[in-house]
């Protein structure tokens, strides 16, 4: 069996594989400890759909002539993936009825780009979009109403993988001073205006998520020297342990009404941790940011 992964031979002994799916399976582990991932494979000139294995997983390997495989980076995939829905809600941004055969066939893949959503940017917004896309009668312009929301955010995401050491040089002042802003949260709270502390939390939390995306980018592409970096007393990766933990304590204040909690764990534990992993982050390998 002749096997090729970006259009290189590579040398692959078979041991205990019986079958394309064990083939597939073994070029997929390899893979992975180099950080790679099949993008799209063929056997003998026919594509096969990775969601679909059951339909040519058992074929024999003695059966094969060979087996290429387009391999990227997890960033990569992601990178196309945005592409892809990028290009999808940009057919709808001014398209407010169903009024061509193309619309009407990317409508039908509506279920398809909501898997695809939902991986890219959660669950909810997958869900806000099947909600939107279910045409009443001819009219769709809920959903090009949230292709003009959707639009923007994707462009966003993908920049965050192209150029993140520039979106980095933007986020953090923005993250700094919205770090500053939750010293303010309690007493909001305390004096009734919810939705000013609120809106402190929610613009807090999208900057934090943002500057976790990026440094993952950054890392990731090794475009910094990230794992060696210390925060405290804590390597990055146990620092986005203790991170991730204080933010589910958040959540389940915020869940429970809970004002003290929610005061208390912003102003003295979450704010200054942030703080103490963007300052760590200046002095990692690159140009450094301040």
């Amino acid at each position: 069996m002749h096997i090729t992964i970006n259009s290189q031979s590579i040398d692959y002994t078979l041991e205990s594989e019986s079958t394309l799916g064990d083939v597939v399976a073994g070029i997929e582990k390899w893979l992975g400890e180099s950080g790679l991932q099949i993008r799209s494979i063929t056997s003998d000139g026919s594509s096969l759909d990775l969601s679909e294995k059951p339909s040519w997983e058992t074929q024999p390997v003695e059966e094969i002539g060979s087996v290429d495989v387009v391999a990227v980076t997890p960033f990569e995939f992601l990178a196309e993936k945005l592409e892809s829905l990028h290009g999808y809600f940009s057919t709808f941004v001014e398209a407010t009825v169903v009024d061509s055969p193309v619309v009407s066939a990317l409508l039908e893949e509506r279920k398809a780009v909501a898997e695809l959503l939902t991986t890219v940017v959660g669950e909810d917004t997958a869900g806000r979009f099947l909600d939107a896309s279910e045409p009443k009668e001819t009219d769709i312009s809920a959903l090009s109403e949230f292709s003009r929301e959707i639009t923007p955010v994707l462009e966003d995401r993908w920049l965050e993988i192209a150029e993140p050491e520039k979106n980095l040089c933007a986020t953090i002042p923005a993250l700094r001073k919205a770090i500053s802003d939750l010293s303010d949260v309690s007493a909001y709270l305390q004096n009734g205006e919810d939705s000013e502390a609120m809106g402190r939390v929610l613009r807090f939390f999208e900057l934090a998520q943002k500057l976790m995306r990026l440094l993952s980018s950054i890392g990731e592409q090794r475009i910094r020297d990230l794992a060696s970096l210390r925060i405290g007393s804590e390597s990055i990766t146990e620092c986005w342990s203790t991170l991730n933990g204080l933010l589910s304590e958040l959540s389940a204040a915020i869940t429970d009404a809970d004002t003290i909690t929610i005061g208390d764990l912003l102003e003295y534990e979450i704010g200054p941790r942030f703080a103490e992993l963007i300052d760590a982050t200046a002095t990692a390998d690159g140009d450094g940011v301040r």
